[in-house]
């Protein structure tokens, strides 16, 4: 899952097919499909598909929490690309 961290506000994006935007507005980003992505500004972020599966069928089966592997994704990321967006 990518995610967009706007050091400004702090707001975290959840990227969707449509474009989304920080509460400041000074970040957006999108999934071009079910694969790549494109932002404008800020940090690109993204959680271990993995570990999200995981942690949602253990919490509904023991019903509490797990961590999720979270990181920074590198700016040469091929699949996460920062660009002018329209």
């Amino acid at each position: 899952m990518k995610l967009l961290l706007c050091p400004k506000c702090g707001d975290v994006i959840v990227l969707k097919l449509e474009l989304r935007s920080c509460h400041c507005g000074s970040c957006s980003g999108k999934y071009v499909d079910d694969l790549n992505a494109v932002y404008n500004d800020g940090i690109p972020m993204g959680i271990d598909n993995n570990s999200i599966v995981f942690a949602i069928r253990n919490y509904k089966i023991i019903g509490h929490g797990f961590s999720m592997n979270a990181f920074a994704i590198d700016p040469d990321c091929k699949t996460y690309k920062k660009e002018e967006i329209i």
